[in-house]
Protein backbone atom coordinates (compact mmCIF):
# COMPACT_ATOMS: atom_id res chain seq x y z
CA UNK A 1 0.00 0.00 0.00
CA UNK A 2 0.80 3.67 -0.14
CA UNK A 3 2.99 4.93 2.69
CA UNK A 4 0.91 7.43 4.63
CA UNK A 5 3.89 9.17 6.21
CA UNK A 6 6.21 9.68 3.24
CA UNK A 7 3.88 9.71 0.28
CA UNK A 8 5.79 6.83 -1.28
CA UNK A 9 4.98 3.20 -1.87
CA UNK A 10 6.30 0.75 0.71
CA UNK A 11 8.22 -1.94 -1.16
CA UNK A 12 7.33 -4.50 1.49
CA UNK A 13 3.67 -3.67 1.12
CA UNK A 14 3.95 -3.89 -2.69
CA UNK A 15 5.38 -7.38 -2.29
CA UNK A 16 2.62 -8.49 0.01
CA UNK A 17 -0.48 -6.65 -1.18
CA UNK A 18 -1.71 -9.67 -3.12
CA UNK A 19 -2.04 -11.55 0.15
CA UNK A 20 -5.16 -9.48 0.87
CA UNK A 21 -6.83 -11.28 -1.99
CA UNK A 22 -5.32 -14.61 -1.02
CA UNK A 23 -6.70 -14.63 2.49
CA UNK A 24 -10.12 -13.32 1.53
CA UNK A 25 -10.62 -15.75 -1.35
CA UNK A 26 -8.48 -18.65 -0.06
CA UNK A 27 -6.36 -19.19 -3.12
CA UNK A 28 -2.87 -19.77 -4.29
CA UNK A 29 -0.42 -18.89 -1.59
CA UNK A 30 -0.82 -21.83 0.75
CA UNK A 31 1.98 -23.70 -1.00
CA UNK A 32 4.43 -21.26 0.51
CA UNK A 33 3.37 -22.37 3.96
CA UNK A 34 5.50 -25.49 3.67
CA UNK A 35 8.42 -23.39 4.93
CA UNK A 36 7.73 -24.19 8.57
CA UNK A 37 9.05 -21.97 11.29
CA UNK A 38 11.28 -23.03 14.14
CA UNK A 39 9.22 -23.95 17.22
CA UNK A 40 10.60 -21.10 19.32
CA UNK A 41 10.55 -18.44 16.63
CA UNK A 42 8.93 -15.15 17.56
CA UNK A 43 5.17 -15.45 16.86
CA UNK A 44 5.12 -12.60 14.33
CA UNK A 45 8.25 -13.80 12.56
CA UNK A 46 6.75 -17.29 12.42
CA UNK A 47 3.99 -15.91 10.23
CA UNK A 48 6.53 -14.32 7.92
CA UNK A 49 8.69 -17.44 7.80
CA UNK A 50 5.83 -19.53 6.41
CA UNK A 51 5.81 -17.33 3.31
CA UNK A 52 9.26 -15.83 2.76
CA UNK A 53 12.80 -16.04 4.16
CA UNK A 54 13.33 -14.19 7.41
CA UNK A 55 16.30 -11.86 7.25
CA UNK A 56 19.05 -11.45 9.82
CA UNK A 57 18.48 -9.69 13.13
CA UNK A 58 16.99 -7.17 13.57
CA UNK A 59 13.94 -8.01 11.48
CA UNK A 60 11.15 -5.49 11.00
CA UNK A 61 7.60 -6.72 11.46
CA UNK A 62 4.46 -4.93 10.33
CA UNK A 63 1.44 -6.63 11.91
CA UNK A 64 -0.54 -5.80 8.76
CA UNK A 65 1.50 -8.30 6.74
CA UNK A 66 1.57 -10.86 9.53
CA UNK A 67 -2.23 -10.61 9.67
CA UNK A 68 -2.43 -11.51 5.99
CA UNK A 69 -0.04 -14.47 6.34
CA UNK A 70 -2.01 -15.75 9.34
CA UNK A 71 -5.26 -15.30 7.46
CA UNK A 72 -4.03 -17.40 4.56
CA UNK A 73 -2.95 -20.19 6.92
CA UNK A 74 -6.29 -20.09 8.73
CA UNK A 75 -8.25 -20.25 5.48
CA UNK A 76 -6.36 -23.39 4.54
CA UNK A 77 -6.21 -24.98 8.02
CA UNK A 78 -2.42 -24.89 8.16
CA UNK A 79 -0.11 -24.26 11.14
CA UNK A 80 -3.01 -23.17 13.32
CA UNK A 81 -0.93 -23.46 16.50
CA UNK A 82 1.39 -20.81 15.08
CA UNK A 83 -1.61 -18.69 14.14
CA UNK A 84 -2.94 -18.99 17.69
CA UNK A 85 0.41 -17.85 19.11
CA UNK A 86 0.44 -14.89 16.74
CA UNK A 87 -3.12 -13.86 17.64
CA UNK A 88 -2.20 -13.87 21.33
CA UNK A 89 0.95 -11.88 20.61
CA UNK A 90 -1.01 -9.27 18.65
CA UNK A 91 -3.65 -8.87 21.34
CA UNK A 92 -1.00 -8.67 24.05
CA UNK A 93 0.75 -5.82 22.21
CA UNK A 94 -2.16 -3.49 21.60
CA UNK A 95 -1.45 0.11 22.52
CA UNK A 96 -3.21 1.51 25.54
CA UNK A 97 -5.79 4.22 25.09
CA UNK A 98 -4.55 7.75 25.71
CA UNK A 99 -5.66 11.33 25.21
CA UNK A 100 -5.03 11.29 21.47
CA UNK A 101 -5.56 7.69 20.51
CA UNK A 102 -8.34 5.16 21.11
CA UNK A 103 -7.61 1.60 22.16
CA UNK A 104 -7.05 -1.09 19.55
CA UNK A 105 -4.01 0.11 17.60
CA UNK A 106 -0.70 -1.74 17.43
CA UNK A 107 2.79 -0.51 16.54
CA UNK A 108 5.29 -1.95 14.11
CA UNK A 109 8.21 -3.77 15.72
CA UNK A 110 11.79 -4.76 15.23
CA UNK A 111 12.66 -8.22 16.47
CA UNK A 112 16.25 -8.69 17.57
CA UNK A 113 18.22 -11.85 18.23
CA UNK A 114 16.66 -13.86 21.03
CA UNK A 115 13.21 -12.49 20.21
CA UNK A 116 13.94 -9.19 21.92
CA UNK A 117 11.29 -6.70 20.81
CA UNK A 118 11.63 -3.02 20.00
CA UNK A 119 8.48 -1.03 19.34
CA UNK A 120 8.89 1.52 16.56
CA UNK A 121 6.22 3.69 18.23
CA UNK A 122 4.39 4.03 14.93
CA UNK A 123 2.26 2.09 12.47
CA UNK A 124 1.37 2.41 8.82
CA UNK A 125 -2.38 2.50 9.35
CA UNK A 126 -4.89 1.96 12.12
CA UNK A 127 -7.79 1.01 9.88
CA UNK A 128 -5.95 -1.51 7.69
CA UNK A 129 -4.38 -3.31 10.65
CA UNK A 130 -7.70 -3.49 12.50
CA UNK A 131 -9.74 -4.62 9.51
CA UNK A 132 -7.38 -7.40 8.48
CA UNK A 133 -7.02 -8.63 12.07
CA UNK A 134 -10.78 -8.95 12.50
CA UNK A 135 -10.96 -10.93 9.27
CA UNK A 136 -8.17 -13.14 10.66
CA UNK A 137 -10.10 -13.81 13.86
CA UNK A 138 -13.18 -14.79 11.89
CA UNK A 139 -11.18 -17.16 9.69
CA UNK A 140 -9.30 -18.65 12.67
CA UNK A 141 -12.50 -19.36 14.62
CA UNK A 142 -14.09 -20.98 11.59
CA UNK A 143 -11.02 -23.16 11.10
CA UNK A 144 -10.59 -24.21 14.74
CA UNK A 145 -13.80 -23.55 16.65
CA UNK A 146 -11.47 -22.15 19.32
CA UNK A 147 -13.83 -19.93 21.27
CA UNK A 148 -11.66 -20.25 24.41
CA UNK A 149 -8.85 -18.13 22.98
CA UNK A 150 -11.23 -15.46 21.78
CA UNK A 151 -13.24 -15.40 25.00
CA UNK A 152 -10.02 -14.94 26.97
CA UNK A 153 -9.19 -11.81 24.97
CA UNK A 154 -12.72 -10.55 24.50
CA UNK A 155 -12.08 -7.06 25.90
CA UNK A 156 -9.11 -6.48 23.61
CA UNK A 157 -10.91 -7.84 20.56
CA UNK A 158 -13.89 -5.60 21.14
CA UNK A 159 -11.52 -2.62 21.37
CA UNK A 160 -10.28 -3.37 17.83
CA UNK A 161 -13.81 -3.49 16.46
CA UNK A 162 -14.62 -0.28 18.30
CA UNK A 163 -11.51 1.32 16.81
CA UNK A 164 -13.01 1.03 13.34
CA UNK A 165 -16.17 2.73 14.56
CA UNK A 166 -14.07 5.47 16.17
CA UNK A 167 -12.23 6.02 12.88
CA UNK A 168 -15.44 6.26 10.87
CA UNK A 169 -16.40 9.82 10.07
CA UNK A 170 -19.93 11.19 9.95
CA UNK A 171 -19.85 10.83 6.17
CA UNK A 172 -19.23 7.09 6.49
CA UNK A 173 -15.62 6.72 5.36
CA UNK A 174 -12.88 5.48 7.69
CA UNK A 175 -9.75 7.59 8.17
CA UNK A 176 -6.34 5.99 8.20
CA UNK A 177 -5.50 6.90 11.81
CA UNK A 178 -6.71 9.11 14.65
CA UNK A 179 -4.23 11.79 13.54
CA UNK A 180 -4.57 11.45 9.76
CA UNK A 181 -7.91 12.12 8.14
CA UNK A 182 -6.99 10.62 4.76
CA UNK A 183 -9.43 8.07 3.38
CA UNK A 184 -7.67 5.40 1.31
CA UNK A 185 -9.77 3.21 -0.95
CA UNK A 186 -7.77 0.08 -0.15
CA UNK A 187 -8.02 0.65 3.60
CA UNK A 188 -11.71 1.44 3.50
CA UNK A 189 -12.35 -1.80 1.65
CA UNK A 190 -10.32 -3.65 4.31
CA UNK A 191 -12.32 -1.93 7.04
CA UNK A 192 -15.56 -2.91 5.32
CA UNK A 193 -14.45 -6.54 5.18
CA UNK A 194 -13.36 -6.35 8.82
CA UNK A 195 -16.70 -5.02 10.02
CA UNK A 196 -18.57 -7.76 8.18
CA UNK A 197 -16.24 -10.44 9.54
CA UNK A 198 -16.53 -9.09 13.08
CA UNK A 199 -20.32 -9.00 12.91
CA UNK A 200 -20.40 -12.65 11.84
CA UNK A 201 -17.84 -13.68 14.49
CA UNK A 202 -19.50 -11.96 17.42
CA UNK A 203 -22.82 -13.53 16.45
CA UNK A 204 -21.30 -17.03 16.44
CA UNK A 205 -19.63 -16.41 19.80
CA UNK A 206 -22.82 -15.16 21.39
CA UNK A 207 -21.43 -11.66 21.85
CA UNK A 208 -24.04 -10.13 19.60
CA UNK A 209 -24.37 -6.45 20.53
CA UNK A 210 -27.00 -5.65 17.95
CA UNK A 211 -26.73 -4.22 14.44
CA UNK A 212 -24.13 -1.52 15.16
CA UNK A 213 -21.32 -3.03 13.15
CA UNK A 214 -23.44 -4.10 10.20
CA UNK A 215 -24.96 -0.62 10.13
CA UNK A 216 -21.46 0.90 10.16
CA UNK A 217 -20.39 -1.43 7.36
CA UNK A 218 -23.35 -0.42 5.22
CA UNK A 219 -22.65 3.27 5.85
CA UNK A 220 -19.07 2.63 4.81
CA UNK A 221 -20.08 0.80 1.64
CA UNK A 222 -22.45 3.59 0.67
CA UNK A 223 -19.77 6.20 1.35
CA UNK A 224 -17.24 4.35 -0.80
CA UNK A 225 -19.71 4.25 -3.65
CA UNK A 226 -20.79 7.87 -3.18
CA UNK A 227 -17.44 9.56 -2.51
CA UNK A 228 -14.78 7.29 -3.95
CA UNK A 229 -16.51 5.99 -7.06
CA UNK A 230 -16.92 8.09 -10.20
CA UNK A 231 -19.70 6.70 -12.41
CA UNK A 232 -18.66 9.02 -15.23
CA UNK A 233 -15.27 7.31 -15.56
CA UNK A 234 -16.36 3.92 -14.16
CA UNK A 235 -13.48 3.78 -11.67
CA UNK A 236 -12.69 4.46 -8.04
CA UNK A 237 -10.59 7.29 -6.67
CA UNK A 238 -7.64 5.81 -4.80
CA UNK A 239 -7.92 8.27 -1.89
CA UNK A 240 -9.65 11.33 -0.47
CA UNK A 241 -7.94 13.91 1.75
CA UNK A 242 -8.81 17.43 2.79
CA UNK A 243 -12.10 17.17 0.97
CA UNK A 244 -10.29 16.51 -2.31
CA UNK A 245 -10.31 13.18 -4.13
CA UNK A 246 -7.17 11.70 -5.66
CA UNK A 247 -8.38 10.68 -9.07
CA UNK A 248 -7.08 7.37 -10.36
CA UNK A 249 -5.42 7.05 -13.73
CA UNK A 250 -5.35 3.78 -15.60
CA UNK A 251 -1.88 4.78 -16.77
CA UNK A 252 -0.53 4.52 -13.20
CA UNK A 253 -0.44 0.89 -12.16
CA UNK A 254 0.09 1.52 -8.43
CA UNK A 255 -1.77 2.67 -6.47
CA UNK A 256 -4.31 3.92 -9.00
CA UNK A 257 -5.04 0.87 -11.13
CA UNK A 258 -4.33 -1.75 -8.48
CA UNK A 259 -6.72 -0.03 -6.09
CA UNK A 260 -9.58 -0.74 -8.50
CA UNK A 261 -9.39 -4.41 -7.54
CA UNK A 262 -9.98 -3.97 -3.81
CA UNK A 263 -13.72 -3.19 -3.94
CA UNK A 264 -14.14 -6.42 -5.89
CA UNK A 265 -11.95 -8.47 -3.57
CA UNK A 266 -13.70 -7.32 -0.39
CA UNK A 267 -17.25 -7.45 -1.68
CA UNK A 268 -17.94 -3.72 -1.77
CA UNK A 269 -19.30 -4.39 -5.28
CA UNK A 270 -20.54 -7.76 -6.59
CA UNK A 271 -17.82 -9.43 -8.63
CA UNK A 272 -20.19 -10.77 -11.27
CA UNK A 273 -21.90 -7.48 -12.06
CA UNK A 274 -21.10 -3.94 -13.15
CA UNK A 275 -19.00 -1.96 -12.34
CA UNK A 276 -16.75 -4.87 -11.28
CA UNK A 277 -16.81 -6.45 -14.73
CA UNK A 278 -15.86 -3.20 -16.47
CA UNK A 279 -13.10 -2.50 -13.96
CA UNK A 280 -11.67 -5.94 -14.48
CA UNK A 281 -11.80 -5.76 -18.28
CA UNK A 282 -9.97 -2.43 -18.29
CA UNK A 283 -7.38 -3.58 -15.78
CA UNK A 284 -6.77 -6.90 -17.55
CA UNK A 285 -6.42 -5.17 -20.91
CA UNK A 286 -3.73 -2.87 -19.57
CA UNK A 287 -1.97 -5.00 -16.97
CA UNK A 288 -2.63 -8.66 -17.73
CA UNK A 289 0.58 -10.29 -16.42
CA UNK A 290 0.48 -13.42 -18.57
CA UNK A 291 3.65 -13.53 -20.59
CA UNK A 292 5.06 -10.40 -18.92
CA UNK A 293 8.13 -11.26 -16.85
CA UNK A 294 8.40 -7.74 -15.47
CA UNK A 295 5.30 -8.00 -13.28
CA UNK A 296 6.20 -8.68 -9.61
CA UNK A 297 5.04 -12.09 -8.45
CA UNK A 298 2.90 -10.57 -5.71
CA UNK A 299 1.01 -8.36 -8.16
CA UNK A 300 0.70 -11.28 -10.56
CA UNK A 301 -1.01 -13.33 -7.83
CA UNK A 302 -3.40 -10.51 -6.98
CA UNK A 303 -4.39 -10.11 -10.62
CA UNK A 304 -4.98 -13.83 -11.10
CA UNK A 305 -7.06 -14.06 -7.93
CA UNK A 306 -9.20 -11.19 -9.13
CA UNK A 307 -9.60 -12.93 -12.48
CA UNK A 308 -10.99 -15.93 -10.59
CA UNK A 309 -13.55 -13.76 -8.82
CA UNK A 310 -14.93 -11.97 -11.84
CA UNK A 311 -14.91 -14.98 -14.18
CA UNK A 312 -16.28 -17.65 -11.82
Amino acid sequence: MWSRKTGTISRSRRRCIDLVAAVVFAAGLVGLADCASAPKRHPALAMVAHFEPVGPSPQSVQPYFANLFALSLSRHGRYLDDVSRYIEWYLNHLNEENATQPAGTIDDYKIHHGNREQSLKSYDSADGYAGTFLILLDAYEQATGDATLLNTWRTEIVSIAELLLALQNEGGLVRVSPEDGTHYLMDNCEAYGGLLAWSALEHRLGWDAGPRYLAAAERLRQAIMTRLYDPATHRFHWAESGGKVHVSSWDTRYPDAMAQLFPVLYGVIPAGKEPAQSLWREFATRYDPRGDDDVPSSDRTLIELTRERVEQ
